[in-house]
This record gives C-alpha cells, structure tokens and sequence, in this order.
C-alpha cells in the first residue's frame, strides 16, 4: 500500500453490527465529552485540550498503522484510512479528556496529577484495548 493511493475519509459499503455498536458507544462519549466542554467554567482551555488530542491521536494512529504496521481496525461507519475507523481515533478524545478532569478533581495541583491522569487513562482504555480483539473491531498483525 502506497501512501499516494490511499483512500482518505471514506465510507465502507458493509459494516458489521458490532461496528455499529462501538460507533454509537464511541459517538455518545464525544457527545458528552462535547456538551461537558461547552458548559464548563474554562471553555478554551478545554476545547484545547479536546483538539489537541484530536490531533496527537491522528499522528499516533496513523503512524502506528502506517509505519508501524502494528493492528488493522475492521471497516467501521467511517473510516479515516485503509485499516483506521474513525472511531479509533475519537475513542481518545472522551477517555483522556474524562483522565484528566478526573485527575483534576483528586489532585488539583502537584506531582500526584500526571501520574493519575495516566493511572485513570489506563483504567478507562484497558476494556477497550482487552475487547477489541475479541470483538474484531481490529487485529493485531501479528496474530
């Protein structure tokens, strides 16, 4: 696969239902996600928080698709390339924005609060990252 003839946002003719599912679980998240932004005191700085893991996520999901070669996600509603639905690439956005507003509210200041963001980051993606193998919503390559 050349990067030049990769098909960029597209959507596939058939998607499975458990697709469908993990679209709709995914899309809520970052409805929610959304709606906590715009009612929240600091709106910039959490609207910055939300495009900036917009876009370090793109970079590591496509790098690690891409140049790693490391997992295939199966053809989701969307998708963003060959092998990254677009719901890989949103599932970050509610999971790491709910981290670090958790964190926030256990350690509002000092050294406790990197490590705790990492800890509930950790907590939240790990049933992702456990199921999505046994859902088939990607396989690992060298399985």
């Amino acid at each position: 696969m050349k990067l030049g003839e990769l098909e960029l946002f597209y959507l596939p003719s058939v998607v499975r239902p458990e697709m469908l599912e993990i679209d709709v679980l995914i899309g809520v998240c970052c409805l929610l996600t959304f709606l906590h932004l715009i009612v929240s005191k600091d709106k910039f700085r959490n609207f910055f928080i939300c495009t900036s893991l917009l876009a370090v996520t793109i970079f590591t999901e496509e790098a690690s698709i891409l140049l790693g070669q490391t997992h295939c996600h199966s053809d989701a509603t969307a998708m963003v390339l060959p092998c990254s639905s677009v719901n890989s690439v949103l599932f970050y956005i509610p999971c790491t924005y709910a981290s670090i507003r958790l964190a926030e509210r256990v350690f509002s200041s000092g050294f406790g609060f990197a490590p705790a963001v990492g800890f509930f980051n950790t907590l939240f993606g790990c049933v992702y990252e456990i199921q999505g193998p046994t859902f088939r919503w990607w396989k690992y390559t060298d399985s």
